[in-house]
Parts: structure tokens; sequence; C-alpha cells
């Protein structure tokens, strides 16, 4: 037999022999955990009241049922600042504790206490409010993006979507590298009528504008300036991209098809401290990964909350102390428009939840001029 052959024999039993030793793994999960304490929250400069959320992680198999049960209810939730001033805050439901009226000052620092019900203390790291911003710019541009998208037969295509990017413009008067954390919702409002009594000249119809509230991007986001003409600077950050409404004919004998009226945005961005930027930086790496072979391993994010009569329990989250600008913005473009409606606006209301009404607009309703 030639050594040619011989080579080919050799290789054909190798990778015979590894794909024979290759076998499924897996893994044991646990039904459920410790109930490690989760806590969302953040102490601001603006807005009417100060909240703070609570919950406990759950299982990876843990039925849906216990979803609701994951509230952490009656603990008592306080900020103390450096000066030893205490607030409470109130428990309002769904693992919410909120102080109305309360918010904190530059230059301040403060602590969180809380007290769950089975009597664990947990506390945060003293945190520092850092210097405000005090002026950004929000614009929009034309945009475009291929998503991919399963037809009804399984097979995969890629389709073009049409919209814009919404850009962040911003310098500071620091002398040094500033941190921010920007948390953007978009509101988006649509309109249609509703012919419950016929389709006829004499028929009364009904007018129903109905609106969804979404982030614009549902990972943390942070940025930190560079130096840019001299500036400690951002320029140009796409933010998001937000879909063109579209407008699409089905014939119905009562509903007419919506129509998208606009988009308001609210842009809210906090002045934040170089180690809350890793811990948000941290985090969006673990919520970005692809299961792609660079990906960044799983690692828990640490908090700087601790339990000081368990050293050994884990807390997640974190205490954000953060002094906050916001704008508001308003976005209107449908294909074929020759340019983009967009201006800024004042006064949206902080909490909106999705909803409808009918017959009349909700007072935060904007549409073009």
């Amino acid at each position: 037999m030639s050594k040619h052959w011989f080579y080919i024999i050799a290789l054909c039993i190798t990778l015979f022999l590894f794909s024979a030793c290759q076998e499924l793994f897996y893994p044991t999960l646990e039904t459920s955990q410790d109930n490690y304490l989760v806590v969302e929250g953040k102490l601001s400069n603006t807005g009417s009241s100060t909240r703070i959320r609570l919950t406990k992680a759950i299982g990876y198999n843990a039925a849906d049922d216990e979803y609701n049960s994951s509230f952490e209810t009656a603990a008592e939730v306080s900020i103390t600042d450096d000066f030893g001033n205490a607030e409470i805050l109130h428990e309002i439901g769904e693992g919410y504790y909120e102080a109305a009226g309360f918010i904190g000052y530059v230059g301040r620092t403060y602590t969180l206490k809380i007290i769950t019900s089975d009597g664990s203390v947990y506390e945060s790291n003293t945190e520092s409010m850092q210097p405000p911003l005090e002026d950004f710019s929000l614009f929009a541009e034309f945009a475009s993006r291929d998503v991919k998208e399963i037809t009804p037969k399984g097979e995969t295509q890629f389709v073009t979507q049409y919209g814009v990017n919404l850009y962040f413009d911003l310098k500071t008067n620091e002398n040094a590298t500033a941190y921010y954390k920007i948390d953007t919702r978009v509101i988006r409002e649509e309109f249609h009528l509703e012919w419950r009594y016929g389709r006829c000249s004499l028929c009364p119809s009904t007018s129903v504008y109905c609106w969804t509230v979404g982030k614009l991007d549902d990972k943390p986001v942070v940025k930190e300036s560079t130096i840019i003409d001299g500036t400690e600077a951002i320029k140009h950050y796409n933010l998001g991209f937000i879909q063109e409404g579209l407008y699409v004919y089905v014939k119905d004998d009562v509903i007419d098809p919506p129509m998208t009226m606009g988009n308001i945005i609210t842009c809210n961005v906090s002045s934040i401290s170089e180690k809350e930027f890793l811990y948000y930086s941290k985090l969006r790496e673990q919520l970005s990964a692809n299961n792609k072979i660079f990906d960044p391993l799983p690692i828990q994010p640490f908090s700087n909350i601790k339990c000081t009569t368990d050293e050994s329990k884990v807390v997640l989250g974190y205490f954000s102390v953060s002094s906050q600008f916001k704008r508001d913005y308003f976005v209107k473009y449908n294909r074929g428009d020759q340019y983009l409606h967009q201006r800024y606006e004042d006064n949206v209301p902080e909490y909106i939840s999705a909803g409808c009404t009918e017959n009349y607009k909700p007072n935060f309703w904007l549409e073009r001029y």
C-alpha cells in the first residue's frame, strides 16, 4: 500500500474516533434558588418621587405562577444622607417602595438600607451624587436596517425596515472623563376610527387614540466622554432605531387601520460614577451575548449592596445615586415624507402606561404641526 493511502486511512480512523466520543451533555438545573434579593432603584435630583423596587430571583425552571410571589413585600426601606437625615419609603405594590417628594442633592452622599420580612439587613455603599449635565442635543436622521425574519415555511430571510436613527450629542465642563447612563423611552401614538353602528353618511364613528410605551434599547446604555476639540464631549452617539409608521389597509366593516401619529421620546441622561458605569457596562456585555465563541464569560455582576447580617447572601442589582437631565422630543415620519418632523417638547409626564381613549386625546398627546 502506498504511503498516500496510509495517510488517508489514518485520517479517517482519527475522525471516526473523535466523532464516536461525542456525547450530549444535559446540565442539572436547580428548580429553585435561595431567593436572592434583587434591588432596582435610583435617587435623583429631579422628579416627583424616589422609587426602589425589591424582588426575589426565582429558579430557571420555576413555574410561571411563582412570578407573582417574587415581589419582596413588607420590607422596611430607608435612605440616609451624610447629615444623618433618614427618609422612609412606603410600599405601594408589586415590589415598589416610594418616597413622594423626596429627591437628592448634588455633592451629598446617600446610603440605602433594607430590612426584609425575615429580618435580614441589607445596606448599600455610600454613594455621592455627581454634578448634573447642563444640556444635550437630540436629533433624528433617516435610516434603514436589515432584520432577520422566519417565513411561514420556516425559511430565514432578511427584510429591510425604514425609519430613523435617534442621535445624542453633549459637551461637559468637566476636566476629566465623565460617565453617563442614558434611558430613552418611546411612546408611539396611533389613531383609528371605529364604525360600530355601520358605515353610512349619517352613521357616527368613534375616534380611538392608542399608545404603546417601550424602551428604545432593552439593555442598559452607558457612555463615557472623550476629548473632542479640546472639550470632554460625546458626539453623534446612536441611541437606537425607530421604525416608520406603516399604514396597511385591511378591509373591515367596523375598524379602520391604525395610523401612526408620531413618537414621543423622553431621554433621561444621568451623571453616574465610574463604578456604576463599569457595573452597567458589564451587564450590557452579558445581555448582548449571542452564544458565540468570543462572547464574554457569564459572570454575576457585582453589586454595591450587601447583606450585613449574613455576608454569604448574594444580592443582585445596584442602588444608583445620580443627577439627571431630561429632554422630551417628538418625531414624526412616514415613508414618502420629504423631511422629518422633529421638535423639542416640555412637560411630558414621568409615568405613562400603555392604553387607549375614545373620542378624546390624553393630556400628553402630541401631533405634527
